[in-house]
């Protein structure tokens, strides 16, 4: 009997404005951590705040989340469904940037921090991630945007964009 097709979490299912800090406070990586982990905290999207630093921080020692272009995708190594309480998704901006290990050895702007609650939408939500910062334009707008708001539609836009690609996207494919 063939399988149903999974579904994967739209972005507005696990974020929203409100999990957007604009411009962090912080200028070391721990500090990052340690400010969006509150973060999720607030907003009762984590049981226990000093587990998700923790957490974060293991993920953070075996490989640097960083990932070059300025964006790094955080997350826990393992699933902690006791923890979580529901799947989402914080982001934190930098302007200025901040040392993140990053693979290109450059500093780190925007940050995506996962609270994954089940082990199967890891790696589609990595993936879904990385091909919507991976345009170079996508990555302006998100550091162009003034607000939260604005943070938020500009990803909403990126998303849209993956599954309706624009003609012109669609024609540089045709052979």
């Amino acid at each position: 009997m063939p399988r149903a097709p999974r579904r994967m979490l739209n972005l507005a299912s696990c974020f929203q404005p409100t999990h957007i800090i604009p411009e962090l406070e912080a200028t070391t990586k721990m500090g990052v951590v340690e400010e969006l982990a509150a973060l999720a905290s607030r907003l009762g999207l984590v049981r226990d705040k000093n587990w998700f630093v923790g957490a974060l921080i293991e993920r953070e020692n075996i490989m640097p989340s960083a990932v070059g272009n300025g964006v790094a995708f955080l997350h826990t190594m393992y699933r902690h469904p006791e923890h979580v309480v529901r799947p989402f998704m914080v982001l934190g901006r930098s302007s200025d940037g901040v040392d993140f290990d990053s693979l290109d050895g450059r500093p780190t702007h925007l940050f995506f921090v996962l609270g994954l609650k089940f082990h199967e939408l890891h790696l589609p939500w990595l993936a879904k991630l990385s091909q919507m910062c991976a345009r170079p334009e996508a990555i302006q707008t998100l550091m162009a945007a003034a607000t939260a708001d604005e943070v938020f539609v500009a990803l909403s836009s990126a998303e849209r964009d993956l599954a309706y690609p624009s003609a012109t996207e669609m024609t540089k494919k045709l052979p």
